[in-house]
């Protein structure tokens, strides 16, 4: 059975990837594997998508708004970004899904792009039989505010032909991957991992399968582990990274972490830096708030959804991770890649184990698994196909 959430690199690469054939020279790189953006000349856009599992009305609510920053921190990695506008395509079930569900659904979207400074500007609304749970598909769009992004720095003038743009099998896509002759980098995590992950685990409370969290822990502890994700955003630690780069004419390259959480997102990032990677372990910040929700739920704290966290690339990792800190963003260096190798490892005290290829997002099989409970209970699912 194919796993919920995003596809696996291998299918991506073999499947998509490969199978695109772009015809326009303006398209100078699009957005794969750890590069969470594509671009033509000053613009910068993205599209993504989530299931809003009816789990209860604040997962849902949570659901939209992370997929909201999720899109905006992925133009935020190009560094200096100005957010222009959005599209949203949005899928319903047919039967069991209320007119009022729909206006309560669009008030908090626009609420929330309203509140990164990116207004929906249209989109597609449609009802399917196929589906249990709205479907939400958000593209943005934002524009470079100087000529020089995140991307360039990591791809410097006197190194252009280090980049390949070619691809066997799908030639001109302009998809840039690093040469394996760079130096190392350090990396920096900046922000919490699976503060959004954490924030959905504990809304549901709410629900039969969390109800025994009240009598194991505190108002106060669940209500804090609510919380964790009210840091969304990943633009200044972007924007103080990039002009950290260009003040010390450093390599940088950022990825935003979401599905899948921060093992997954430090695989990407490898695939996207053709590198090898050594990972302190225990430098990477989790909270008791995660570790806890992730026991009690049966969920891997390290795969778990981490808008709001990014991971960074650059030289000088000690100076960038105190200038971070200066600013009041979390950040921590975690490690180094490893150019020339393709072992990417966790090291923790003096045990050395191997990242896993990604695995996917640990919150989709539960979320699914308490909506078509939902839906059973309901009666709802005499009307629709499941």
């Amino acid at each position: 059975m194919q796993q919920e959430g995003k596809l696996s690199l291998t299918v991506l690469d073999r499947s998509v990837k490969k199978c695109l054939t772009p015809r326009r020279n303006d398209l100078l790189l699009g957005a794969f594997a750890g590069r969470d953006h594509s671009t033509a000349g000053d613009l910068c856009f993205v599209t993504q998508s989530s299931v809003l599992y009816r789990a209860n009305d604040a997962v849902t609510e949570k659901l939209v708004k992370a997929l909201v920053h999720r899109v905006a921190n992925d133009l935020y990695t190009a560094g200096n970004i100005r957010l222009m506008t959005a599209q949203a395509a949005l899928t319903l079930p047919a039967e069991g899904f209320s007119e009022q569900e729909l206006k309560s659904l669009i008030r908090i979207l626009s609420r929330e792009q309203a509140g990164i400074g990116a207004d929906l500007s249209g989109g597609h609304t449609m009802r399917s039989a196929e589906v249990t749970s709205p479907i939400l598909s958000l593209t943005m769009l934002g524009r470079k505010e100087n000529t020089r992004s995140a991307e360039d720095s990591f791809a410097p003038e006197s190194d252009e032909k280090d980049i390949e743009k070619t691809q066997e099998g799908c030639p001109n896509t302009g998809y840039a991957h690093a040469s394996n002759d760079r130096k190392a980098l350090d990396l920096i995590l900046a922000g919490r991992i699976a503060g959004s992950g954490t924030g959905i685990l504990a809304a549901l409370s709410e629900n039969p399968e969390g109800a025994k969290l009240a009598s194991r822990y505190t108002a106060d502890f669940i209500s804090g582990a609510e919380a964790q994700d009210g840091l969304w955003s990943v633009k200044e630690a972007a924007d103080q990274a990039l002009d950290h780069a260009k003040a010390h004419e450093g390599v940088l390259s950022l990825h935003n972490l979401s599905e899948g959480g921060v093992f997954d997102g430090l695989w990407e990032f490898g695939e996207r830096l053709g590198s090898g990677m050594n990972v302190d372990l225990r430098r990477i910040p989790i909270s008791q708030e995660t570790v806890e929700l992730s026991e009690f739920f049966g969920v891997h704290p390290y795969r778990l959804y981490s808008t709001g966290a990014l991971l960074i690339a650059c030289t000088d990792g000690e100076a960038l991770t105190e200038k971070l800190q200066e600013a009041g963003i979390f950040a921590a260096l975690i490690g180094v890649t490893t150019p020339g190798e393709k072992a990417r490892v966790f090291r923790n005290e003096e045990e050395t184990r191997y990242m896993e290829k990604p695995q996917g997002e640990e919150l989709w099989p539960l979320l699914q698994a308490i909506a078509r409970k939902n839906l059973h209970s309901t009666g709802d699912c005499d009307k629709i196909r499941v």
